[in-house]
């Protein structure tokens, strides 16, 4: 799978979390951390 090269990191966190439940729940620097919600709630 080609992934696009015209999005910034923001953008993708957005798009993660909008189509399939991500959110970020700690950026430091460039890096971001997601986590993958289930109803509502973390999975961790």
């Amino acid at each position: 799978m080609k992934l696009p090269r015209d999005l910034s990191g923001s953008e993708v966190a957005k798009r993660l979390d909008s189509h399939y439940g991500y959110r970020v729940i700690r950026t430091r620097g460039s890096h971001m951390t997601l986590e993958l919600t289930v109803g509502g709630t973390p999975t961790m």
